[in-house]
């Protein structure tokens, strides 16, 4: 049986919660609804995979170095179409992590290890990820 590497961003962050929730990725028709993804926060980036074991083999792992991300910002204003943007700077590529009930919180974390995290929800456009309130 093929096992796929667990692709980490330095050592997990023990202290901190990990939190449940959705992912859509850019070039999908589709995305993982909660409770298939975990956000996790390392002492050099985020990790976004599947939250149990069941879903391992159906939910892609992300990971964002915090040195590469262009951008971290809160999407959307209505439940269930909250979420958070993470938009990698080298590679262009970007991941939402959906959490209806988390994401001030998960945002308020992130922002204590970089710097441009916008909090102010923006309306998010899938053609076009990039920054909106710049």
């Amino acid at each position: 049986m093929l096992r796929k590497r667990q692709e980490y961003v330095g050592t997990p962050l023990c202290d901190l919660p990990s939190f449940v929730g959705g992912l859509g990725l850019n070039f999908f028709p589709f995305n993982w609804g909660w409770p298939g993804v975990r956000l996790r926060i390392f002492t050099e980036g985020i990790w976004i995979g599947p939250s149990f074991l069941i879903f391992r083999l159906i939910v892609p792992v992300r990971t964002f170095r915090f040195d590469d991300l262009a951008e971290v910002q809160a999407i959307g204003s209505r439940f269930p179409f909250k979420g958070i943007l993470f938009r990698s700077r080298s590679s262009a590529k970007w991941a939402i992590f959906g959490t209806p009930y988390k994401r001030r919180e998960i945002l308020n974390i992130l922002s204590q290890f970089i710097q441009n995290v916008n909090v102010v929800p923006s309306r998010f456009n899938r053609l076009n990820p990039g920054s909106y309130n710049t």
